[in-house]
């Protein structure tokens, strides 16, 4: 939630990554899956959330139907290599999950 404290306009943002991409999702909803049908803490959904956004940046989900789709462009991408091998997991991790959320 915001500093303003305001669910509704919270729930009703939707986020952009780049301006070349034409992707958007509602980050609260994605959280919110993350905790009821996943059963992960607040936390742990916020560092999922967080963990997307970051591979969200490297690589747009644009034009990617499948998470293998994502995950191959996502693993060609040079922009990877600065990332630590830890971190790629669970960014990779969130891709996954997120996939299942959006395309479900």
């Amino acid at each position: 939630m915001s500093s303003r404290g305001n669910k509704d306009v919270d729930s009703a943002i939707l986020f952009n990554y780049s301006k070349s991409m034409n992707f958007s999702y509602n980050e609260n909803a994605f959280r919110e899956w993350l905790i009821v049908r996943k059963n992960l803490s607040k936390k742990a959904s916020g560092d999922v959330v967080s963990r997307l956004n970051r591979s969200l940046r490297i690589e747009s989900i644009d034009g990617h139907e499948t998470f293998t789709s994502y995950l191959d462009a996502l693993l060609q991408n040079p922009l990877l290599d600065t990332i630590p091998l830890s971190s790629r997991a669970s960014m990779n991790r969130a891709a996954k999950l997120f996939f299942e959320f959006n395309f479900k």
